[in-house]
């Protein structure tokens, strides 16, 4: 059962809405940064071994320490976060009024 939310406005509840579609738009922003960062340190790896696979591969502590903190970003948002920005707000809206019209005692 989902826990019930307190009774909210339909102004606060897109206010509501709005701000979790702007967290899941940041974590996309996030997540690209994260993958063309990388991808960028493991091409300077590449280019600057010269082909020798005998040097340490120095990007996975940025892969995995940055990796780490995007993986609780996500966790902390976790949703559809691909979705369109519009279509997000309302199925938030819709989800957060379904949850607010749920009686506690129920």
């Amino acid at each position: 059962m989902k826990k019930p939310i307190p009774r909210m406005t339909d102004e606060e509840l897109m206010q509501l809405a709005r701000r979790k579609v702007a967290m899941k738009k940041t974590f996309q922003i996030h997540l690209a940064v994260y993958i063309l960062v990388n991808l960028f340190l493991v091409f300077i790896f590449f280019v600057t071994t010269r082909n020798s696979w005998d040097n340490y591969f120095w990007p996975i502590w940025p892969l995995m320490g940055w990796g780490l903190g995007l993986g609780i970003h996500g966790a902390v948002v976790y949703s559809n976060v691909f979705s369109s920005g519009n279509d997000q707000v309302m199925k938030e809206y819709q989800k957060l009024k379904d949850a607010a019209s749920i009686d506690p005692g129920e």
